[in-house]
């Protein structure tokens, strides 16, 4: 070969320099396609997630609406339970009965011959008269009981009768009752157990005559005047078939047994 002349060296140099900047110059646009393929294939997923993300709303607020519908028809069942339920007006109690009481105190110095006044709550009495329309062919009997009598400054008694106890156990003699041991045994277990601190005493005593009248036999009166012998003791007879009754007490002198004028209220005759 022959010797290059020094032009073909330059213009070869030339050359080699322009290949080697085209070089340069190519490798930045080789390389800006590799910079663009990220974001193509990062775009795909971006939507996928915006997709998933813009589905993800529409489900929560699927289940808000489902809860809200739960909740609202709790209180339907609520009202529902509370429509069941009885108006107040059903529920009423009924308010206690008036505590009502016949007889009367007579005044200090009242020239009556009875021993003592009589006092009776309406409660006691209608006791005696259920007592005595179990029976309208045999006699029955019972106490009648109440606190301890309060003797006036003239010597006379207030007696008030508060309560009243069956006799049990008792005999028929002829048209009398008769009480026995086990009659005067049940009346006192009755009175201590009703009254354990002595609250109450017997005050008096009460039968029937059922269809024969307000009296007192000679029986009952063997009874009231060696059974019943304190001045403040009493006695009380009712027909249940005349629909009737009277007291009886013992005089100021405390040596007869005589009918009491018992001012018997509106309410008395009407309660049989």
């Amino acid at each position: 070969s022959q010797p290059r002349k020094k032009t073909d060296l330059l213009r070869y140099g030339v050359l080699l320099r322009q290949e080697a900047e085209s070089v340069e110059v190519s490798e930045p646009a080789v390389k800006k396609p590799a910079d663009t393929e990220p974001v193509e294939a990062i775009e795909p997923e971006e939507s996928a997630e915006e997709e998933i993300s813009a589905a993800a709303p529409a489900v929560a607020e699927d289940a808000t609406a489902e809860i809200s519908v739960e909740k609202e028809s709790e209180p339907s069942q609520v009202v529902k339970e509370k429509e069941s339920v009885p108006e107040p007006e059903t529920m009423k109690v009924a308010p206690p009965e008036e505590l009502r009481i016949a007889g009367r105190r007579r005044p200090i110095g009242h020239p009556t011959k009875t021993a003592c006044d009589i006092l009776i709550n309406e409660s006691a009495f209608r006791d005696m008269q259920r007592h005595a329309l179990t029976s309208l062919n045999r006699e029955v009997a019972g106490m009648m009981i109440g606190p301890r009598p309060e003797q006036k400054e003239d010597g006379r008694w207030i007696v008030h009768v508060s309560d009243a106890i069956i006799a049990k156990h008792t005999e028929m003699r002829g048209a009398s009752v008769t009480y026995t041991p086990e009659s005067w045994r049940y009346i006192h277990d009755v009175l201590a157990e009703k009254y354990p601190n002595e609250g109450a005493v017997i005050v008096g005593w009460y039968h029937t005559h059922p269809g024969f009248g307000i009296f007192l036999s000679g029986m009952d009166l063997f009874i009231h005047q060696n059974f019943f012998v304190q001045p403040w003791h009493i006695a009380l007879v009712l027909d249940p078939v005349a629909h009737s009754s009277g007291f009886f007490t013992w005089d100021r002198d405390h040596t007869a047994v005589q009918k009491y004028d018992f001012p018997w209220p509106e309410w008395a005759p009407h309660s049989w």
